[in-house]
């Protein structure tokens, strides 16, 4: 329970701040794909079975989670116009600044959601563990 508690506070502190980088909508467009990770975690970890019909409802998921998110994925890597804006994101400030590294704040916010998804997906596949046990 105690990996339990440490991957889930991670979680909502790592929510929190890619928000502060990325809009809520986005964030929570990432956040479902959790299940996705989940799935994936399961299969490594708790040896649970995979077939071409999970694969698929993977792939369906995945494509849809992106074409979902607003994010322009060429800014994200420095593909953006000279300001740094991005045209679904212009209109808001907080998301036109570069960070001082070169890294775009859609960057940062991304990789914080993508870590927030992997702890997420610990802390179901942790419940899953200690049911088992």
């Amino acid at each position: 329970m105690l990996v339990r508690s440490v991957t889930g506070t991670t979680n909502i502190f790592l929510f929190y701040l890619a928000i502060q980088y990325i809009p809520l909508a986005n964030a929570t467009i990432f956040m479902l794909s959790v299940p996705v990770f989940v799935f994936i975690f399961a299969r490594i970890i708790l040896q649970e079975p995979f077939g071409k019909w999970h694969a698929f409802a993977m792939v369906i998921s995945t494509v849809g989670i992106a074409l979902a998110s607003k994010i322009d994925f060429l800014s994200i890597f420095g593909g953006g116009d000279s300001n740094g804006e991005t045209s679904s994101n212009s209109e808001n400030s907080t998301h036109k600044k570069e960070d001082s590294s070169g890294l775009s704040n859609n960057l940062i916010g991304v990789i914080l959601c993508l870590i927030c998804i992997l702890t997420m997906s610990f802390v179901y596949i942790s419940l899953r563990k200690v049911r088992t046990l």
